[in-house]
C-alpha cells in the first residue's frame, strides 16, 4: 500500500516528532543527549532549515523547524545520531521510526501554540517545571542563545520576558495530528502514575483524594495517558 503523502505546509513550518521504534529510548544518558543537539547545531550550521525551538524526551523529540525539505533534514539528523549512538552501544539497526510524524503549521496563533506545547511537555509528563527541564530550548528564551531561532516569536510577542511568560501560562493547548497517535502504552502510563504521583506502585493512586488526584489524573492525561489506564490504576 502506498504511503499517504504528507502534507505541505504554505509558510515552510513544520511540527516533527521523531520518536524511536517500538518506543525505544533514544537517550541513555545525558551525553547522548548532548551529542544530539550537537548533531542539530552542525546541520543547521550548514542547511537553509531554520530551528525554532525543541525538546529532547526519553524516546523522542520535538521539533518546530522552518525548512523547504524537513525530509531531507530529518534524514541528515538521524543518519548523524544513529551512526553516534549504533557504535557507543555496539548495536545495528534502526533507532528512529522510518517515518518522521509531521504537521503544517501555517497561522501564528499555531505556531504560537506548538512552541509553548512542545516547550511544556516536560511539564505534561510529570518530570518538571517546564523552564527547569534542561534539554529543551526555553533557556533560550532567556537569552542563552544557542541553535534556536526565535526572531518570529519574538516579534509576535514581544519581550523575551514576555515570551516566557506566555510559554509558562496555563493552557489547554493541543497538536492532535501528532497527539493522537502518540498515546503511552500500559507500560509507559504505569511509570507516569509512579513519577507524576512519587509513589512505588500505580495502584497506590486509590490513596490519594480531592485535589491532589485530580491534579494527579490531569497531568497525566495531557501526557496521552488514556482513562482506562487510569482506571485500572484507581
Amino acid at each position: 500500500m502506498a504511503r499517504t503523502a504528507r502534507k505541505k505546509s504554505s509558510s515552510n513550518f513544520y511540527h516533527i516528532m521523531i520518536r524511536g521504534v517500538n518506543k525505544q529510548d533514544i537517550f541513555h544518558d545525558d551525553q547522548d543527549r548532548r551529542y544530539f543537539i550537537h548533531v542539530l547545531r552542525k546541520i543547521l550550521e550548514n542547511d537553509e532549515t531554520e530551528l525554532i525551538i525543541y525538546c529532547l524526551m526519553r524516546n523522542h523529540v520535538h521539533l518546530l523547524i522552518h525548512s523547504r525539505d524537513p525530509g531531507a533534514f530529518f534524514k541528515r539528523v538521524a543518519s548523524a545520531y544513529v551512526y553516534y549512538f549504533n557504535r557507543k552501544y555496539k548495536r545495528v539497526g534502526h533507532l528512529f521510526q522510518d517515518r518522521f510524524k509531521s504537521e503544517p503549521v501555517d497561522d501564528e496563533r499555531y505556531l504560537l501554540t506548538v512552541f509553548r506545547y512542545i516547550l511544556r511537555n516536560p511539564e505534561a509528563a510529570g518530570i518538571c517545571r517546564t523552564n527547569e527541564y534542561p534539554w529543551s530550548g526555553c533557556g533560550e528564551i532567556e537569552g542563552q542563545k544557542d541553535i534556536c531561532t526565535l526572531d518570529l516569536l519574538l516579534r509576535l510577542v514581544g519581550t523575551g520576558r514576555e515570551l516566557k511568560a506566555f510559554v509558562l501560562s496555563d493552557n489547554e493547548d493541543e497538536c492532535m495530528d501528532l497527539e493522537e497517535k502518540d498515546r503511552p502504552d500500559d507500560r509507559e502510563a504505569a511509570e507516569l502514575i509512579k513519577r507524576i504521583a512519587q509513589i512505588e506502585k500505580p495502584e497506590y493512586l486509590r490513596r490519594f483524594r480531592g485535589e491532589k488526584r485530580d491534579e494527579i489524573i490531569r497531568r497525566l492525561l495531557l501526557a496521552g495517558g488514556t482513562p482506562r489506564q487510569l482506571s485500572e490504576a484507581a
